[in-house]
């Protein structure tokens, strides 16, 4: 037998009885305590990921915000006489743009402080009641 071979042989045999025989064979080495804390280590990365892109996600369920609110608003005309029977539609600007239907988003409101001087139809048109 070669000398090589014998050392091999001596590297992969079991330990000996007596104070060496708790120790584990030179070929099979101890873990870590690093290597036992990599499963562990893994496993909270992978949630801390997994939360992160969930917070992250444009969830289609989500709600909608919404538009955004009107910074300026325009009535023409700002101001008028008008007999009682007669009517004027007014034109209506939310940022810059004629809205001819109220009702959309975001809706605008327009209502009248007394309603027997003036009222008010749901299409932004007045109608005079009486002399106010």
């Amino acid at each position: 037998m070669s000398r090589y071979a014998h050392r091999r042989s001596t590297v992969h045999s079991a330990p000996a009885a007596g104070k060496d025989a708790a120790r584990p064979p030179a070929c099979s080495p101890a873990r870590s305590p690093a290597r036992r804390l990599a499963p562990a280590l893994t496993l909270a990365l992978a949630l801390i990921l997994a939360l992160f892109l969930a917070a992250c996600s444009d969830d289609p369920a989500a709600p909608d915000p919404g538009p955004p609110p009107v910074e300026s608003l325009e009535v023409t005309p700002q101001a008028l006489l008008l007999e009682p029977g007669e009517t004027q539609a007014l034109e209506i600007r939310a940022d810059g743009t004629l809205r001819t239907d109220l009702s959309a988003d975001p809706p605008i409101s327009v209502e009248s402080s007394n309603e027997a001087v003036v009222r008010v139809t749901g299409g932004g048109t007045l109608e005079a009641v009486a002399p106010g």
